[in-house]
């Protein structure tokens, strides 16, 4: 299965870390998700640290996934692969990306 959107953020904490247009979630049964995403903003530094949850939002608020690895693409940052762990929805009224 695969889910698309166009925007999308990881954030450290409640500090930005990278700021994503237009990303792509694979799903199988037998493999982690694996994100894919364009980088329009990033804070280095953020990125680096741990723990780090990908955020996207939805019609009805936000799924919120850890990242468990991340492999960042180009010098400066362009784009960025990331496995992902566990994912939880939050409703619209938690939401923490608009």
């Amino acid at each position: 299965m695969t889910l698309t959107g166009q925007v999308g953020r990881i954030d450290w904490g409640y500090y930005p870390a990278a700021a994503l247009e237009g990303y792509t979630v694979t799903m199988t049964k037998v493999t982690r998700p694996i994100l894919r995403a364009r980088v329009v903003a990033v804070d280095v530094y953020n990125l680096r640290q741990r723990p780090l949850l990908f955020l996207a939002p939805h019609a009805q608020g936000t799924w919120e996934w850890t990242v468990e690895q991340l492999q960042l693409e180009g010098d400066p940052v362009v784009a960025l692969t990331a496995t992902l762990g566990a994912c939880r929805t939050l409703p619209r009224a938690e939401r923490r990306i608009s």
